[in-house]
């Protein structure tokens, strides 16, 4: 079996290597807990070799927890050596490299090739493989890429970032979005080139903001191309001399940017209706703890809250209501809407999978919809007192994942034990920080 594999992963590589003869160097893309990338590049000669040899790259485990600038958190249970393994069928020419450059996700593993605990991807993927075989259900994951386009603007020498245009709304096209339009269809056009099919593209509410629809995948798939997508998006803006921000709320004045998760089961027979709502009522139980992963900034709280299409306040679900951190849109099929660029996807999805898997193993019942008005602030004071409150800031949803043992053991408490102390010193690290100093580095950044 293992001699089938490697021959199988030979394959992949020489048949990506068939359809881009101009690779030199291929991008070995980690992304740590904080949901940055960790780049080792290596020359295709070199890669070739490791592929053909089945060898892994040696990498620290405590990247996973690395910091911003120097700062650097290591809860010992992160220490010693792990290896990165490439995911040969994520492969794919980077934009913007004249096809010299190949970008591929790997997983964690020790010395003998097993999947490392603290790994989110390969924690994933074994809760994913739990929830089919079982329970009989798959998963499939689309997701709504939002993102605002900035240009540099420099002010007495201090740099900060500007939209490109503000005569722009919610599906619109205005003259300044038609001067922009050729830079949206380049995007477009580099995603199909990475093997992306967009299911839409069009103008979002925000000054320069733009939502581009992936299609629905499996989970894994799903986060993979997430991130293929938004580090595109990023490449393709970068040859226009622009830059593409995830950054959940530029300015208080206008809507925010968020990365909402259309979340669907499908069962392998006729299926139950009552599990599909167990799984869901299992997310809505852990919420509180879940938005340590989903809205992992205390940036990301700016844009929850009343009016403004973004979860709301409390916990709940609605059909078709934009107010409910739930939006329910088919029987099976819920949109997740409290998720951000700032996110790690891979942790993100696992939290959800997590919880919602836990509904069904206890039996969860679906509350009662949270109500059908548009505006949370509108409903009812009895509907309120019966409703958790949603966290409003990320130490209130890290001190939730803290002691929400249930969440924790289903994710893997190799993985919260250096989640929480991460997220911690990277918020201490950045006090010292000016307000308009963090706010700048965190639109470049992400």
């Amino acid at each position: 079996m293992a001699h089938e594999k490697m021959a199988q992963h030979v394959s992949l590589w020489r048949d990506f290597l068939s359809k881009n003869q101009k690779i030199e160097f291929v991008w070995v893309q980690l992304l740590s807990y904080s949901g940055k990338s960790l780049i080792r590049m290596i020359p295709v000669v070199s890669f070739d070799v490791m592929v053909r040899q089945n060898l892994s790259l040696p990498f620290p485990k405590a990247a996973l927890c690395h910091l911003p600038g120097t700062c650097h958190v290591l809860p010992q249970s992160m220490s010693g050596p792990s290896r990165l393994v490439p995911d040969l069928a994520t492969l794919y020419p980077q934009a913007g490299s004249d096809g010299t450059r190949a970008v591929v996700i790997p997983y964690c593993a020790d010395k003998s090739g097993k999947r490392l605990p603290e790994c989110p991807r390969s924690r994933l993927e074994a809760l994913c493989e739990m929830l089919q075989k079982e329970m009989g259900y798959s998963a499939l994951i689309g997701i709504e890429v939002e993102v605002v386009f900035v240009k540099l603007d420099e002010h007495n020498g201090t740099p900060a970032y500007k939209t490109v245009n503000h005569d722009h709304s919610w599906s619109s096209m205005t003259i300044e979005d038609r001067s922009f339009l050729h830079v949206i269809e380049a995007v477009v056009r580099a995603l199909m080139d990475v093997d992306v099919r967009l299911v839409q593209f069009h103008a979002e509410t925000a000054p320069g903001q733009w939502e581009f629809v992936l299609p629905p995948s499996p989970p894994i798939q799903a986060a993979d191309v997430f991130i293929k997508t938004r580090d595109t998006i990023r490449d393709v803006a970068a040859e226009f001399g622009l830059h593409a921000t995830f950054y959940p709320r530029i300015s208080p004045n206008d809507y925010g940017t968020g990365s909402h998760a259309h979340i669907s089961l499908q069962h392998e027979g006729e299926g139950n209706p009552a599990t599909c709502e167990a799984f869901f009522s299992g997310i809505l139980a852990h919420l509180p703890s879940i938005l340590a992963f989903t809205l992992p900034r205390q940036e990301s709280y700016d844009r929850i809250g009343n009016g403004i299409r973004a979860g709301g306040d409390f916990v709940g679900w609605g059909w078709e209501n934009k107010e409910t951190p739930l939006r329910r849109i088919e029987e099976n099929h819920f949109e997740f809407r409290l998720l951000d660029g700032f996110a790690n996807p891979f942790l993100a999805l696992l939290s959800i999978f997590a919880a919602g898997i836990s509904g069904i193993k206890r039996g969860l019942i679906l509350p009662p919809e949270a109500g059908s008005l548009v505006q949370t602030e509108c409903l009812s004071k009895e509907h309120h007192s019966h409703s958790i409150p949603l966290p409003k800031v990320l130490e209130e949803s890290l001190d939730s994942l803290g002691t929400d043992k249930d969440l924790r053991d289903m994710i893997g408490p190799e993985i919260v034990q250096s989640y929480i102390p991460t997220k911690l010193a990277e918020e201490e690290s950045m006090k010292r920080w000016s307000a308009s100093r963090r706010k700048q580095w965190l639109i470049s950044e992400y």
